[in-house]
């Protein structure tokens, strides 16, 4: 067992305080771990976090009894302001960027996380965490001590915030209520609020107390503040509320505490609940108890139900209730675990709720050059420079929902040429963006599939597939409907049907090239196939795994290319050009059969069943279907050599066979 003197300082300290930690991902505020919640009861073990200490992970403190700790989180110059005016003791306080986190010991029983205490203020108690010293904020900076251990301790909480924090639920959210009313309604809410704490039977002295504090932090004249309580309390106490709230009534206290951190998307059927970095779709029904707990403190959680209830109204409130297509609406932002890139600018800035990001990429973009990764890339494209250029301008485009080259890329080559390598490191890299999909939905079949492989892709912006299997064919026209920006209509089993506009790019890997039936223009605009030709002579098997250390500087290197992109559009290298040319060439069996078995120049006529014929034992002889007369006639008019009147028949002009002089000669 490691000690710990053996762990790095950042971590190593607070175990020494006796706090509980765990590991938050770089550059962010998010926890690395899914099971981080067990380390709100217990402590991990020394093993385990000499493990998490290997890696670039920020710490993560779990506040609350386990650790004996409760923080201060300020957030703004004016939160710290207000903070030191009400008075701070001499305690353990570290910067955060712009803000603080100061510290003190757990005041024993339960002191739950708390939103909005005063602006840009929050408690993190019990089932909260914050990100230690030694970490790196979302900006770049660093959290670090400024009243550090061995100088400070832990002081307990100064009376004002110790008196905050014993402060009901429904005092607390009546001065919230205060605090965000809109300039011009914010005494008629004071006094909205002291009556509804009248008639609640809330203790005289703290509903003063904290109505007064909230009434000053907006700007209310003090002597009116006075006046305005006085009568609203006495007015509230004189029409007690008879019974128990109600449902509805609990449901704006929830609203008033949950407003900032929690959304109903009516279309999925689902709670949101924000994160620090993005909305996460919330299974685990948090908020119903959210809406146990609240009406717990307000003294109805005995009535059957009634946190259904209030969970129910809460849902309809404006303060959570969203659509659908609120979600990643702007397709030129990328959330990521350390904050949010402007794919605009290749600005980073930290996450916000009101851009309703809902996917993460992989990583966080980090500056310099991924040496490895352009090493390999050189390596796999014979040291094409352009082809290279090629992939970059691809996955910087990759990045945002922007659909508008109406192209996909298809990686050929033989096994082993680092098809596959590209491809899942582009898929790791952009993390949520990214599906992968299972190849026949994308190739012909004789039954019609259901549309869940279409369902499954919306809302991502870089879709994979891999395996092509010998002899298949590609689904054109899905392929043209998924790429062509056109709306598509899809449900999931068992439920209802939903439109959408996709907002991915298609990139598939193979090492057989499916056949087109209809190689046309639309076909051809769409394809780019990039060659990856060169198996290495010492093939290293852990290159994948090497390259994660890169993620980060690929992403960086990724929004570059999403610059230049938007600069100069997807210019196609000559090597892309050639090798899309030459497979829609050798896809294109009428093409072969005009110039083996026909005779193209003006002046020429053939008869429509002569050509037909013809046509139709080529396509037996090389194993695909002739198709109709009908449709025979449609291509060949869309290569000009439609039909036109001679001497009183229907005709092929331009065209006669080979293999006997048509009908008609020559004019």
């Amino acid at each position: 067992m490691r000690c710990p003197a053996e762990l790095p300082d950042a971590w190593r300290t607070p175990i020494v305080l006796g706090f509980s930690v765990f590991p938050v991902v770089h550059r962010g505020k998010r926890p690395a771990l899914a099971s981080w919640k067990d380390y709100q009861a217990k402590h991990p073990s020394l093993e385990t976090v000499a493990g998490w200490s290997d890696t670039k992970s920020n710490i993560g403190i779990a506040t609350g009894a386990v650790s004996g700790l409760l923080v201060l989180d300020l957030d703004t110059d004016e939160a710290i302001a207000h903070a030191e005016s009400c008075g701070l003791p001499d305690t353990l306080t570290v910067r955060t960027g712009k803000g603080r986190h100061v510290y003190f010991a757990h005041p024993g029983g339960k002191v739950g996380n708390r939103a909005g205490i005063f602006p840009g203020a929050d408690i993190r108690g019990d089932g909260g965490y914050v990100v230690g010293p030694g970490s790196v904020h979302p900006s770049g900076s660093a959290y670090e001590w400024e009243n550090p251990p061995g100088p400070f301790g832990l002081a307990p909480p100064p009376l004002w915030l110790a008196s905050m924090l014993r402060m009901p639920s429904q005092i607390a959210s009546e001065a919230a209520k205060v605090r965000r009313a809109p300039a011009g309604t914010r005494n008629d809410q004071l006094n909205k609020s002291a009556f509804r704490l009248g008639q609640q039977g809330a203790e005289p002295g703290e509903a003063r107390r904290a109505l007064s504090a909230a009434a000053a932090e907006v700007g209310l004249d003090a002597e009116e503040t006075r006046e305005t309580l006085a009568s609203g309390l006495a007015a509230g106490r004189a029409k007690p509320r008879r019974g128990e709230p109600s449902e509805d009534e609990i449901a704006l206290a929830f609203t008033a505490l949950h407003r900032d951190t929690l959304r109903f998307d009516h279309d999925v059927g689902l709670w949101f609940e924000w994160d620090g970095t993005r909305w996460r779709s919330n299974n685990s029904h948090s908020a119903f108890n959210y809406a146990r707990e609240i009406a717990r403190q307000h003294g109805a959680a005995g009535k059957a139900n009634f946190a259904a209830g209030v969970e129910r109204f809460a849902r309809a409130d404006r303060g959570h209730a969203v659509n659908a297509g609120q979600w990643d609406a702007d397709l030129m932002l990328l959330g990521t675990p350390g904050g949010t890139v402007d794919l605009r600018s290749g600005n980073f800035f930290e996450a916000r709720p009101s851009d309703h990001i809902t996917k993460l990429a992989g990583c966080t973009p980090e500056h310099g050059e991924p040496t490895r990764w352009l090493s390999f890339l050189d390596e796999a494209l014979s040291g094409d420079r352009e082809a290279v250029r090629f992939l970059r301008l691809w996955m910087g485009y990759c990045l945002t929902g922007d659909t508008r080259e109406h192209a996909l890329i298809f990686l050929h080559g033989l096994a082993g040429t680092g098809k596959s390598v590209f491809l899942n490191t582009v898929a790791a890299v952009l993390g949520e963006y990214a599906v992968t999909a299972a190849m026949e939905t994308f190739t012909a079949s004789k039954f019609d599939r259901h549309s869940t492989e279409l369902a499954m892709l919306r809302g991502a912006r870089l879709v994979t597939a891999s395996e092509t299997e010998e002899g298949r064919a590609w689904a054109e026209a899905r392929i043209k409907q998924i790429t062509g920006g056109d709306a598509i209509t899809a449900r999931f089993m068992r439920q209802d049907n939903f439109t959408y506009r996709p907002q991915f790019k298609l990139t598939i890997v193979g090492n057989h090239a499916p056949r087109l039936t209809n190689p046309d223009d639309a076909m051809r605009r769409r394809f780019n196939i990039v060659g990856f030709n060169v198996r290495p002579a010492a093939p290293d098997l852990l290159l994948e795994s090497k390259l994660r250390a890169e993620h980060s500087r690929i992403l960086a290197w990724a929004i570059a290319g999403c610059i230049e992109w938007q600069a100069g559009g997807l210019v196609r290298p000559a090597t892309v050009q050639t090798a899309t040319a030459e497979y829609f060439a050798g896809e294109d069996l009428m093409g072969q059969w005009l110039e083996e078995c026909c005779i193209l120049q003006s002046g020429a006529f053939e008869l429509p069943a002569k050509l037909y014929t013809n046509w139709r034992k080529y396509a037996d002889e090389h194993g695909e279907t002739p198709g109709n007369a009908i449709g025979f006639g449609k291509k060949m008019a869309k290569r000009g050599l439609g039909t036109s009147s001679v001497n009183g028949i229907r005709a092929h002009r331009g065209i006669e066979l080979r293999s006997e002089l048509g009908s008609f000669g020559h004019d």
